[in-house]
């Protein structure tokens, strides 16, 4: 048993090998998008190194899985990316890394005529 220890800690890569995830963004709007970027390259290292896992089975079950949460977050995420473009698009926010706070202001908004009863 430690023999089969020694030979998989030789063999496993370095920690951070293949996975540049980062920190997570304090926009809570980039925050799904940022998931699933990183949990691709998650799966993308199960896939390449057998070594991590003690049988092929347990691989393939940890690849499988991971697929099934990228499959979940996907279309938040491509819905956050198309929102952050909206609202630059549209001008309200300037800075496509912070979404704009706060409520604009009404002032010089001409105002709809009304159906009134005489």
């Amino acid at each position: 048993m430690q023999r089969l220890e020694a030979d998989r800690a030789r063999e496993a890569p370095p920690e951070d090998a293949g996975l540049s995830v980062g920190a997570p963004p304090e926009s809570t709007a980039e925050l799904v998008t940022w998931a699933a970027s990183a949990l691709a390259q998650v799966i993308h290292r199960a896939a390449q190194d057998r070594s991590i896992f003690l049988t092929e089975a347990d691989q393939l079950r940890f690849i499988a899985d991971g697929c099934a949460k990228l499959g979940m977050v996907r279309d938040k995420a491509a819905e956050q990316e198309r929102i952050k473009k909206a609202a630059v698009r549209a001008g309200l926010t300037s800075d496509k890394s912070k979404p704009s706070v706060g409520a604009k202001s009404l002032a010089g908004i001409e105002k709809p005529p009304t159906a009134r009863r005489a």
